[in-house]
Formats: C-alpha cells, sequence, structure tokens
C-alpha cells in the first residue's frame, strides 16, 4: 500500500496545512534571527578593529608587538 493518498489526504486538511504554516514562519524567522546575529557579529568585529587602530594611532605603535610581549 502506498503512502501517497495518505499523504495527500493529510497536506489537504486544514489543521496540517496550518502546521506546514507555522513551521514555515518559524523556519524565517529563524533565518531572519541568524541573519541579525551575523550583521551583530561582524559590526562589532568592524568595531574592534576601528577601535584596534585608533589605538595605533595615539600610541604609534602596532598593537600586535604589544599582545606578543
Amino acid at each position: 500500500m502506498s503512502l501517497l493518498p495518505v499523504i495527500h489526504i493529510i497536506l489537504y486538511s486544514g489543521f496540517t496545512f496550518n502546521l506546514i504554516s507555522r513551521m514555515h514562519q518559524i523556519d524565517v524567522m529563524r533565518s531572519y534571527i541568524v541573519q541579525v546575529n551575523i550583521v551583530a557579529w561582524d559590526a562589532q568585529v568592524k568595531g574592534t578593529y576601528r577601535q584596534t587602530q585608533r589605538f595605533q594611532k595615539m600610541d604609534g605603535k602596532d598593537t600586535s608587538q604589544k599582545m606578543d610581549k
């Protein structure tokens, strides 16, 4: 016996369709959260890089040399 007729019946029932729709909404929200986290991480890295450059200009020395000591 094939499962295809059962799958079609389940997919066309309103409850299961709503469930699939909600699962899709959750996937979209998760994707958005991941994108926001990546943007925040990117901004944090850029901010740290700019701050490092600022300290290098103030000290006139390479910050990486300070960290090695």
